[in-house]
């Protein structure tokens, strides 16, 4: 092996090194740029959505949501919140707390677990009927309103109307944070003192 054929040999080794090594440092500055842009970048998609359970598509973008999900969300919390029956309260109970805000969460489960039991030993039932609701959705409130009916053994115990605020978190994908009765001649019950909703 001679001398001169050696340090050929081993120049063109150094300049495939040197080579494979400029590739690696310019994919690595790619990858670290494109990495800083990802997280930098300020998200501007706005998604639309048509849920199985609810009847309108709605749109989410950033921080700020459609009326019409809003609306949706919470006439659906209403009704599982003032509908129930001794057979559904353990599908009503995940329901809700799958909407709810996880600041409240075990709050609202405790309360949920025990209205379940007097529900099944009462054996009543209700239903509620929303007839309007009306958003404000700078505020991130709903107002509900509608008829609601408490059963047992198939007669009817109570009918009388309901107005109720149902209040939203902030944040990308508003949850329920509260929900709450009204006085129906309040003049903006929306303002109007939260007084705990509980089934009678």
């Amino acid at each position: 092996m001679s001398p001169r054929w050696y340090r050929a040999s081993l120049a063109a080794v150094v300049r495939r090194r040197n080579l494979w090594m400029v590739v690696a440092v310019f994919s690595t500055g790619c990858n670290l740029l494109l990495a800083v842009f990802l997280v930098s970048r300020e998200v501007r998609e706005r998604v639309i959505v048509v849920p199985p359970r609810l009847e309108r598509a709605f749109w989410m973008q950033g921080g700020a949501v459609s009326a019409s999900y809003l609306e949706q969300v919470a006439v659906f919390a209403v009704e599982l919140a003032l509908t129930y029956s001794p057979e559904n309260t353990h599908y009503r109970i995940q329901q809700l707390l799958r909407l709810s805000d996880p600041a409240v969460y075990g709050k609202l489960s405790r309360k949920l677990h025990a209205e379940a039991e007097r529900v099944k030993r009462t054996r009543t039932a209700a239903v509620f009927h929303p007839q309007e609701a009306r958003v404000r959705t700078a505020e991130r409130k709903v107002l509900v309103t509608g008829m609601h009916r408490r059963m047992t053994g198939g007669k009817v115990l109570d009918s009388r109307q309901l107005v109720l605020v149902v209040e939203f978190s902030s944040g990308d994908r508003p949850l329920v944070l509260a929900l709450w009765e009204v006085d129906p001649h309040a003049l903006d019950p929306f303002s109007a003192p939260a007084a705990e909703l509980t089934q009678r």
